[in-house]
């Protein structure tokens, strides 16, 4: 098993946190991916958009509400190559927005029109480069990739538990607590609901 490219945090990174051998390296791999798709799903999206040796390109279709604003699914926003506002979703020149009449502000993933997008149904096409790659994920977002890994490992003999009866009459509850710190990147870094329709 092989860590997927989009993986926040990388199998060396999580050894050392967690102070073990690398003799685990298909639980570890295993390990990195399953606490960067619990960290997306908490913030409701996606950080890496890396194929390895950079940042890809995306195309996605939205509906314009007839406001001058668009979002993203993924960013930070590195570039716009294009975007398209065609009501009879056709994507020609003619429907190519002039690269003067928008601006976009790159954390947020927000696209800024000098006029409006028209009201449609998934009428307008967005090319763009967006995310961050191996070097430019933010730290404090790998640290709590981290602990969520870290609280992964440790519970991992916890599968659907909440406490355990040991022969001695001892009772134990499952651990499976993120720290406050670690909330306070979660929030920090979500996207919120409905956002990007």
């Amino acid at each position: 098993m092989q860590v997927t490219k989009n993986s926040i945090i990388q199998p060396q990174d999580l050894i050392l946190y967690l102070k073990i051998g690398d003799d685990s390296s298909d639980l570890v791999e295993a390990l990195c991916d399953r606490a960067t798709k619990v960290i997306e799903t908490l913030c409701n999206r996606q950080f890496m958009n890396y194929d390895g040796t950079s940042v890809v390109e995306i195309t996605e279709i939205k509906s314009g509400n007839g406001g001058p604003y668009l979002f993203t699914n993924v960013y930070p926003i590195i570039s716009i190559r294009e975007i398209n506002d065609d009501i009879d979703r056709d994507w020609g020149i003619d429907s190519t927005c002039d690269i003067d009449t928008y601006t976009f502000d790159a954390e947020s993933g927000v696209i800024i029109s000098d006029t409006f997008f028209m009201k449609g149904n998934q009428n307008i096409k967005i090319i763009y480069t967006a995310g961050y790659s191996s070097t430019t994920i933010p730290k404090d977002l790998i640290q709590a990739t981290l602990e969520i890994a870290s609280l992964l490992y440790k519970n991992k003999d916890w599968i659907g538990l909440s406490s355990k009866s040991f022969s001695d009459g001892s009772v134990a509850l499952s651990n499976f607590k993120l720290s406050e710190w670690g909330k306070s990147i979660i929030a920090y870094y979500s996207k919120p609901l409905g956002r990007g329709i």
